[in-house]
């Protein structure tokens, strides 16, 4: 344990076998190790994880997980591109939408923060974020309305 390096390709290998895991083991295992290292500031090695994880075995929830792990670490940028992924995998996934809306708002995106508002419209109209993010919305379209970010 006193040698990063080593430990980290340990415990890969131990996913990635012999023996043989079961996807969803090697799934979840890759993407615990993955957040672990993004959370170090290995961005590289922790996507090289994330994407072994998602290769194994492919789940809109765990790319939402990303998505949040992403915004907590400042990347609205990234964080968009797995919740788009998710949508993508799982339309009616609300975290998704939801992590769509708070990234590409983050990012000045009013497009895509549009998609966004109109997906929860129809698949969870009481979301607490709408209200501001049609707010946000309108104040983009009428410059002289200012309002955060939803």
């Amino acid at each position: 344990q006193s040698d990063a390096p080593r430990l980290w390709a340990r415990a890969e290998s131990v996913l990635t076998g012999p023996p043989a895991r079961d996807r969803e083991e090697r799934a979840l295992g890759l993407a615990t190790i993955g957040i672990m290292r993004y959370d170090r500031g290995e961005r590289e090695e922790a996507r090289r994880l994330f994407r072994l994880a998602h290769e194994a075995s492919p789940h809109p929830r765990r790319l939402v997980e990303w998505g949040l792990v992403a915004s907590l670490a400042g990347r609205p940028d990234e964080a968009l591109s797995y919740y788009e992924q998710a949508v993508v995998l799982k339309p009616d996934l609300v975290p998704a939408w939801t992590g769509v809306l708070e990234s590409a708002g983050a990012l000045g995106d009013t497009t895509r923060v549009g998609a966004a508002v109109r997906a929860l419209e129809r698949l969870d109209p009481s979301a607490p974020v709408l209200a501001e993010a049609r707010a946000w919305l309108d104040a983009r379209a009428h410059p002289s309305q200012r309002t955060a970010p939803p």
